[in-house]
């Protein structure tokens, strides 16, 4: 008896036990293990349903990032097709038109080359969770060249013709005068000036300014590193003439010289030869030669075009 009393005494112990663990387990605290159970749950639908993986493809930009001293002269290659992997909700809400795929060039040497890329040799602008699985092509021919930067003269682009009896004068003053460019030395080493965009003076009578003309090179691997305008005082004036005028020379007696002068036909008109003074000076090589001296009022106003002594 003793024996099967002891025998239902370690049974009615155990169940008391297992009776004890469960109250623990689903009883005592049940509030924070349903939370608990809860989270790990929302977890699980979080990476098992919201992040369901997908994939696309996309044609979109390539722009290659050379060196600070060097520039891509010519690429035959502008995009690039790319499959894409990752989040398949941001995929679909992804625009190819907001991609860029840049294919870094900072290590290849100046020269005609074949560059080889793979999704692990270039960067994009993707978004977190999305990344790019293949590329095409895989070779990108193009050619790299050393740049440089210089300061050229700024040409006004003058065309058309003015009102009749008028004409442009060739002083037109241009500001700023100069500007800096960047751009492969093998081109901008021979470049000594850019144009602006044209300024037309058909009909025209008189001065103008013409205001923020745009200055654009010609090649497009060129950049003007300052603003890339220019503002133009363009001179009209009376279409000028020659006009002769016989002066004495002062100091020889009698002699007199052959003088041309250049400029409006209204200026000139009121010139006389008793206004003008020829002198006779040496010159830079020793030699005797005359000098013509302007009033004042004709300095800038005139060109002399000779100044001749008569035999």
């Amino acid at each position: 008896m003793l024996v099967g009393s002891g025998k239902n005494l370690k049974a009615r112990s155990g169940r008391l036990l297992f009776k004890h663990v469960l109250r623990k387990i689903f009883l005592e605290d049940w509030v924070m293990k349903l939370i608990a159970l809860a989270i790990t749950l929302g977890l699980w639908l979080g990476v098992t349903v919201f992040t369901k993986q997908g994939s696309a493809r996309f044609t979109v930009p390539l722009i290659p990032k050379p060196s600070d001293n060097a520039l891509v002269t010519r690429s035959t290659v502008k995009v690039v097709t790319i499959r894409v992997r990752g989040d398949d909700q941001t995929i679909r809400d992804l625009k190819p038109a907001d991609v860029q795929v840049f294919l870094d060039l900072e290590n290849v040497e100046p020269g005609d080359k074949i560059v080889t890329i793979d999704p692990q040799s270039v960067s994009s602008n993707l978004p977190s969770g999305v990344r790019i699985d293949d590329i095409q092509p895989r070779g990108i021919p193009l050619k790299l060249e050393t740049a440089g930067q210089k300061e050229v003269l700024v040409r006004p682009n003058i065309q058309g013709d003015p009102a009749k009896g008028f004409e442009v004068y060739p002083n037109a003053t241009v500001k700023p005068l100069r500007i800096m460019i960047r751009g492969p030395l093998s081109y901008i080493d021979t470049l000594d000036y850019l144009a602006t965009d044209k300024i037309d003076v058909t009909g025209k009578s008189e001065d103008f300014t013409a205001i923020q003309m745009p200055v654009r090179p010609a090649n497009e691997n060129v950049t003007v590193l300052d603003a890339p305008v220019a503002d133009v005082d363009v001179h009209i004036g009376e279409k000028r003439v020659e006009r002769n005028f016989l002066v004495p020379v002062s100091g020889p007696a009698g002699k007199k010289a052959s003088v041309v002068l250049f400029g409006p036909p209204t200026i000139l008109s009121a010139v006389r030869a008793e206004n003008l003074k020829v002198e006779i000076v040496k010159g830079s090589d020793g030699q005797e030669q005359p000098n013509l001296v302007l009033p004042d009022a004709l300095r800038g106003a005139v060109e002399i075009r000779s100044v001749k002594i008569k035999s």
